[in-house]
């Protein structure tokens, strides 16, 4: 039988809009995610109430002998207008990191998985915008100052990939392409937006010695299986 790396972490992730729930609480706004909930079904604002009751969380998880816990740093939570730090927001996650790493969890934090404040998208077109781009670096470089000694596993970006997919609306990235703009235009703009930024947060991790910067490129990619339909005939 084969052995697994003694490395190899046991876990699973989530995202803040999926599991936090307290939508309208200590400052939150609206994010981009909520327009991707699915209606009568799905609006993210209860998740599993994990804002209240994530000391119960990682306690179970601990029963579970799970080591590893990869989650996401609410943007519309820590800073609703884009820039503006709000402390009851960051005060949240000081207290859900000791928490986990109490329970014996190690962190793994993405800095992006879809949670830019709603304004952003409506008022400056999201990650097509450089000056968004540069606000959320700064933010980012932020949390590495504040969370180094807490945090070692760090991913930028949740899915960049999925920049090239999903037609002229780039939802999760906060953006929708301008009149004039051709559709590769759009997309190569995005997708550079990005790469500098994740280029950027990778400098500000590796500064710390031991700290990790995860994935390919830009981040996490996403990977779907496809298979031709005529050979399922």
């Amino acid at each position: 039988m084969s052995k697994l790396r003694d490395d190899f972490l046991w876990g699973g992730a989530v995202t803040a809009h999926q599991t936090e729930g307290a939508y309208d609480q200590d400052g939150k706004v609206p994010a981009v995610c909520d327009l991707l909930a699915t209606p009568g079904k799905s609006t993210f604002k209860e998740g599993i109430d994990s804002y209240h009751r994530f000391d119960e969380d990682f306690a179970l998880l601990e029963k579970l002998d799970v080591q590893c816990y990869r989650f996401s740093v609410d943007w519309s939570r820590i800073a609703p207008d884009g820039k503006t730090i709000n402390e009851k927001g960051l005060e949240f996650y000081d207290r859900f990191l000791d928490s986990m790493i109490t329970h014996h969890i190690e962190p793994m934090c993405s800095l992006y998985h879809f949670e830019m404040p709603l304004s952003l998208m409506e008022e400056k077109n999201g990650f097509y915008s450089r000056e968004v781009t540069e606000d959320f670096v700064k933010l980012a470089e932020m949390l590495v100052d504040r969370w180094h000694d807490k945090i070692k596993l760090w991913i930028s970006f949740n899915e960049q990939n999925s920049i090239g997919q999903l037609g002229s609306k780039k939802t999760a990235y906060g953006a929708v392409k301008p009149e004039g703009v051709t559709e590769e235009a759009f997309v190569s703009q995005l997708v550079h937006n990005t790469f500098v930024a994740h280029a950027k947060i990778a400098r500000k991790v590796h500064s710390y010695p031991g700290l990790k910067i995860l994935g390919h490129g830009a981040g996490i990619l996403g990977h779907s299986m496809a298979e031709d339909s005529r050979s399922m005939s």
